[in-house]
């Protein structure tokens, strides 16, 4: 396997993503007396958890030049940031709350497009039922 050379762009991206890390730990370790007192918290805190995973996941498969992947990535990484600055303002359980009802309304959406595909197929009715 060829070494590969780690410009200074993404030895700065590195940089920022663990500082920036860094010091949201720090801020959270600092507030947590308050900020585990709102009912919101730990759904917020398993947002950033999972935007920093992807992140990471992102910047990961940009080093081994999985471009595509990475790409897919990335969308998966900005959705998430812009998810948890959403729910951050003013009103934030009454944003979880509706950020989960659309999800799971999108997603019973999405199961009946499904069924409703698998119910008119031409495959063997087994099949259909094992779907």
């Amino acid at each position: 396997m060829e070494d590969i050379e780690l410009n200074d762009y993404v030895i700065e991206a590195i940089y920022f993503l663990e500082s920036t890390d860094e010091f949201v730990r720090a801020s959270e370790k600092e507030n947590l007396a308050n900020i585990s007192k709102k009912t919101y918290w730990p759904i917020m805190h398993d947002m950033y958890e999972r935007s920093y995973e992807y992140v990471c996941g992102s910047l990961s498969l940009f080093i081994i030049e999985q471009l595509q992947s990475c790409e897919a990535s990335c969308r998966t990484a900005i959705e998430g940031a812009v998810n948890l600055h959403y729910v951050s303002l003013e009103d934030s359980l009454g944003k979880i709350i509706s950020y989960f009802k659309n999800h799971f309304e999108v997603e019973l959406k999405q199961n009946i497009s499904w069924k409703s595909t698998v119910d008119i197929s031409n495959v063997d009715e087994s099949i259909k039922n094992h779907y």
